[in-house]
């Protein structure tokens, strides 16, 4: 399709892109998969919201170091320090593998995959931002979305063939850790051959000033504010779905293999389908619905799989209830909210979406931890019955996706006296000056642009996207689909 071409001067940076994405897609998903499926055979799955709430604080503070790095030293060299970092990490604990501290090694597996998963995404995607013009992003980060997807089949289904054959997480490790030094090593020699462009470096900010400047934001930007409390709402819903599949998989297998190998086709199918729904829905959605509705499906979708599970507490109900939200979470919600973050202005844009995506679901996958781990405790204790307190966790999040649906709603209600606000006005400039850089078989305006870029691309953006509602890189998908401005001629700069 000569929409999706690539040309033989974008051939390099496209291979480099496509292949990092690739194999951190398919690392982070086959290590998320012998994690939790080790944890909940041989800690326990009650005690696996406790991992989550740990490895979501540590999101929040990851994202607060990487919000102070990101816009102060070039980003090719901190990818590749990264890399290299997290190749020695899975190295040593391959180790931990071999002793009796297994337990301790799946915990550590499950944080420490969980801060790739936040990091690498946002440091590739804001690479592919600094090296594609807008024009040639509207091309290329749909196929660098599917070598994402492609990365996270092969990934599962990697995870549940070396569960059938020696159930082992050790040398699945050992295999992780030498493709995240490849890639390393791959991005390290192609930055010999490919121009970065130079960024303006910022310079004495800190952790709190990102805060500061992601409060405001979204406190003067209607749509933003009720995004942010959706974003909260929804993280307490998605780990309640998450725990009660887990909760289901333990008792219907007790095989450690089993389990593993069940996870691991099962987030197969997700990658599917999404592959799927990219292909045929997200693009068509996302044209007919725009920014002012979008922000509906997930929470309707969620309301809708806590009924099911509600209704139907067998295995069956169970996934298809986590199956719909997976897929509605990767495959709509997360590509419109990194495109709704590309209307934040380019000076802005970074510590916002650090705000809104390295802090509020993990708030919320907070809040839900503690009400989950509460009930599980009452019930241990036989202040509840395990039946009761599983009603009452699951009413906890469909009141929490009532909620966001609510919230949902208002995004629709302010849409446009939010694209009014100040606050947007410089991005708007900047899209415009943009759209005067030619493609070489179209061209489009400044109006239709953002939303253009929705069409074909999943996205992220220069910060994190949990997930307890998030433990999928597939969610690498929607992290920063804006494009890089800094290529384009800009109008003179004035205060905002």
């Amino acid at each position: 399709m000569p929409a999706l071409k690539v040309f033989p001067e974008e051939r390099g940076r496209f291979a480099l892109l496509a292949g990092l994405l690739f194999l951190s897609a398919m690392v982070i998903e086959s290590n998320e998969v012998v994690a939790t499926s080790g944890f909940i055979s041989s800690v326990g799955v009650s005690r696996i919201v406790l991992v989550w709430a740990l490895d979501m604080t540590i999101i929040i503070l990851t994202s607060g170091v990487y919000s102070l790095f990101v816009d102060r030293m070039p980003r090719a060299r901190l990818a590749v320090f990264v890399f290299f970092g997290f190749s020695v990490g899975y190295l040593g604990l391959s180790g931990l593998f071999t002793t009796q501290a297994q337990g301790i090694a799946y915990v550590l597996l499950l944080v420490v995959n969980d801060q790739q998963w936040l990091l690498f995404p946002l440091l590739i995607w804001a690479l592919a931002n600094d090296i594609f013009n807008i024009a040639s992003a509207k091309r290329l980060f749909p196929l660098l979305g599917l070598a994402l997807l492609g990365g996270g089949i092969v990934g599962n289904l990697l995870a549940a063939a070396v569960a059938r054959a020696s159930g082992s997480g050790s040398a699945l490790l050992l295999l992780n850790s030498a493709i995240v030094a490849s890639g390393g090593c791959l991005l390290l020699l192609a930055l010999r051959r490919i121009s970065v462009p130079s960024r303006h470096m910022r310079e004495g900010e800190r952790v709190l000033d990102t805060l500061r400047e992601g409060l405001a934001f979204v406190r003067e930007v209607p749509a933003f504010r009720y995004l942010t409390l959706s974003m909260i709402l929804l993280g307490i819903g998605l780990n309640a779905v998450e725990f009660e599949f887990l909760s289901a998989v333990s008792r219907a297998f007790t095989s450690g293999g089993d389990v593993q190998a069940f996870y691991g086709v099962y987030k197969g199918a997700v990658a599917v389908g999404l592959l799927l729904a990219q292909s045929v829905l997200t693009g068509w959605l996302l044209r007919k619905t725009g920014f002012r509705n979008i922000f509906l499906s997930l929470p309707g979708v969620m309301v809708a799989a806590l009924l099911l599970a509600l209704l139907s507490p067998v295995l069956l109900g169970i996934t298809l209830a986590n199956y719909l939200v997976r897929v509605t979470r990767l495959g709509f919600d997360e590509p419109a909210i990194k495109a709704f973050q590309g209307l934040v202005p380019d000076e802005r844009r970074g510590r916002v979406s650090a705000f809104l995506d390295g802090y509020l679901v993990p708030l919320g996958s907070i809040i839900g931890c503690i009400s989950l781990f509460t009930l599980s405790t009452l019930a241990d204790a036989n202040f509840l019955t395990a039946q009761v307190a599983r009603m009452l966790g699951l009413s906890i999040a469909l009141i929490a996706a009532s909620g966001a649906l609510y919230s949902a709603w208002q995004i629709r209600r302010t849409y446009d006296s939010s694209m009014l606000n100040w606050r947007l006005k410089r991005r708007r400039r900047d899209k415009a000056a943009d759209s005067l850089q030619p493609e070489p078989e179209r061209r489009f305006s400044a109006a239709a642009l953002l939303d253009s870029l929705t069409e074909d691309a999943p996205g992220p953006s220069t910060a994190p996207v949990p997930r307890r509602p998030r433990r999928d890189v597939l969610g690498m998908l929607g992290t920063n689909i804006e494009p890089n401005n800094d290529s384009s001629p800009k109008p003179p700069a004035s205060s905002d």
